[in-house]
């Protein structure tokens, strides 16, 4: 007997209290949130604090205090619907059933189980024979205490495998995501980190959906900071202070711009300095064809965080945050295109009202109904006062693309794979003789064969770039992950 909350006097007819509402993206920190808040005496359904100390803090103990058994349900899987829910890969299910094993928790299932569920997901069931195989070591008792123990582990991941005895392991595994915003784009390049000995790289390749261009007709202008007093400051944490105001200097298109400035006193910590600013709308706008923002940035390269929220009415959406990060780490007027409502990375920030986790890791705006737009700066360094300067933020259809004959380049060694992908494919390479292109429901498409070699990813760094045949006029999106993984583990 199981359900989400627990009064005095429910104790009598329970087996089992932890259980959370499932999550639509961000699969694995939410695990690691909810896994912590079940072992503490704060527990109290779907509020908890995600940051990582307070994760290590509690994650790593093996039992909660209510002397029930421990119980990582309720779970549902997920497959693309962009830009609130994130597909769930295998990667995500081996992490959930990895701290299950671990803490020897439970599961409850909120469906998706059945024939015609799996029959019509195809990923799903790639899904349920990982479940059932964890499932049964765990309660086979297969492990050792010492496995467990790793397993537990917050923010580190592992793969089951059975050797030519038959006998079943783990090995470290580890999966470096990165999001490309164009292929012009800076992001187009960049660094990873492998932990691991020398190995030939796995990756997986996700085509995202872009968006029109700025200067579209169809585009919807949420702020263009003409009138005055456009947004109230709803708050600030403590030592903080800013405004945004009318500049006089235009964007590189011409149009109007304002000033979003802040000062951080050092009162409150590096990554719980905020400032909120607000802009209502009356009457709601409908977005709903127009899921994406877009906006022209000028920064001043001091690493802080800038966050364009939307917000539907709370009782529509329970709350939702429809968070969307921009790192200042650049100087001067770029083109930001934010689609991908964000998840783990805001529980790296300190925020007001931030025990609710579903806000950030369940509950999805309301497109239809968006009754306020928010400018937030977080990360705000000591003492030096802040000058963004902004140009209208407009909100911007989504559109699919298809990209052909992609190309990764690691240390110098380039490879490219003879494929064609639209939005919401991903293709899974694991070595020259499996590589696969799946479709969004995760049915699986074609063989991709392989011309060439496959780059090594070396011990360290090792410097990486994407390429592909895409659109001309709007820009192609991409998320890359980077595969790597150790030797097996040793009882």
């Amino acid at each position: 007997m199981e359900m989400s909350a627990m009064f005095h006097h429910w104790w009598h007819y329970r087996s089992r209290w932890q259980a959370w509402d499932r999550p639509v993206r961000g699969y694995k920190r939410f695990i690691d949130i909810h896994t912590a808040s079940i072992k503490t005496s704060e527990h109290e359904h779907g509020f908890w604090s995600g940051y990582i100390p307070i994760i290590e803090k509690y994650a790593k103990a093996e039992n909660g205090g209510l002397l029930l058994p421990l119980h990582l349900g309720w779970w549902g899987n997920q497959t693309w619907s962009p830009p609130q829910v994130e597909p769930t890969f295998p990667d995500d299910i081996e992490y959930l059933c990895c701290k299950m094993i671990g803490n020897n928790a439970g599961l409850s299932m909120l469906g998706g189980a059945d024939k015609k569920t799996l029959d019509d997901n195809p990923l799903f069931k790639r899904l349920m024979p990982i479940i059932k195989q964890y499932e049964v070591l765990r309660h086979q008792n297969y492990f050792s205490d010492t496995i467990r123990i790793l397993l537990r582990q917050p923010e580190k991941e592992f793969t089951l495998f059975q050797n030519k005895k038959g006998d079943w392991n783990f090995k470290p595994v580890e999966y470096q995501k990165h999001k490309i915003s164009g292929l012009n784009d800076s992001s187009s390049h960049w660094k990873v980190n492998n932990q691991f000995d020398s190995q030939p790289v796995r990756l997986r390749i996700e085509p995202l959906m872009s968006v029109k261009t700025y200067t579209d007709t169809a585009n919807i202008v949420l702020a263009d900071f003409s009138a005055q007093k456009e947004f109230v400051n709803e708050g600030t944490a403590r030592g903080v202070s800013g405004e945004i105001k009318k500049s006089t200097e235009k964007t590189i298109g011409g149009e109007g711009a304002a000033i979003f400035s802040a000062l951080n006193t050092g009162i409150s910590p590096l990554n719980g300095s905020w400032i909120k600013m607000e802009k209502k709308f009356g009457p709601w706008l409908n977005l709903e064809n127009n899921q994406a923002l877009g906006v022209w940035i000028n920064g001043d390269g001091n690493g802080e965080l800038l966050n364009f929220r939307i917000e539907s009415p709370e009782h529509l959406s329970f709350g939702a945050r429809g968070d969307h990060f921009v790192k200042i780490d650049f100087t001067g007027w770029k083109y930001c295109e934010l689609v991908e409502i964000e998840s783990a990375e805001f529980s790296n920030y300190s925020w007001p009202n931030d025990r609710d986790v579903y806000s950030t890791y369940r509950t999805t705006v309301i497109f239809k109904s968006i009754d306020k737009l928010q400018l937030w700066y977080n990360n705000l360094p000591k003492g030096k006062e802040i000058d963004c300067m902004l140009g209208p933020v407009k909100a911007l259809p989504m559109v699919p693309v298809t990209i052909a004959n992609p190309s990764v380049t690691i240390n110098g060694v380039k490879l490219i794979l003879p494929v064609k992908m639209e939005s919401g494919m991903y293709l899974e390479l694991n070595s020259g003789n499996d590589c696969k292109l799946y479709g969004r429901k995760g049915e699986l498409l074609q063989e991709v064969k392989i011309d060439g070699t496959i780059p090594m990813l070396t011990a360290g760094e090792n410097t990486i770039s994407f390429n592909c045949d895409g659109p001309e006029k709007i820009n192609a999106r991409v998320q890359v992950t980077v595969i790597s993984e150790g030797a097996p583990l040793k009882n």
